[in-house]
Formats: C-alpha cells, structure tokens, sequence
C-alpha cells in the first residue's frame, strides 16, 4: 500500500490515516455531528502527510523524516508526477 500524498510505501505497523466516506447532514449552524454510513475507500495516508495537508504544508519539501522526502501535495496533483 503507498500513501495518496507522497506515493511512499506504508510499512505495517505505521500510523495512518484511512480515507472514508459516507453521508453528513447540513446544518444551518454549520458542521457536522456525524458521518452515516461510513465507509472507508481502501486509500491510506501517512499521518505526517495529512498532517501537513491540514496544517497549509502540502507541497513542501519534509527535511525532517528522510524516509518521507518526497514532495508531499495533493493526491490528484501527484499523479504523473513520477
């Protein structure tokens, strides 16, 4: 399995994110209490990679984790970027 950001291998035992999806309620107050009927897409991710993604990091270089020196971005945008 290889991280949807940086395309790097998820080695067992890693902590990561699982993609999912499901269905939410709009609320005039805005958010969400719940996602129903939840699902997960079989996509995973790096926590560090999503980290970065919330955080406005994505797209920078990671001088921290030699392992994860990819160049960390959107999934869509990584495609065809090796």
């Amino acid at each position: 399995m290889r991280c949807s950001f940086c395309q790097q291998p998820i080695e067992y035992g890693e902590r990561v994110y699982h993609e999912v999806i499901g269905w939410e309620e709009e609320r005039r107050q805005g958010g969400t209490n719940a996602l129903r009927l939840r699902s997960r897409t079989g996509a995973q991710a790096h926590w560090v990679c999503v980290d970065k993604a919330v955080g406005g990091h994505a797209g920078q270089l990671d001088l921290t984790l030699s392992d994860h020196s990819a160049i960390v971005g959107s999934p869509d945008r990584m495609k065809g970027a090796r």
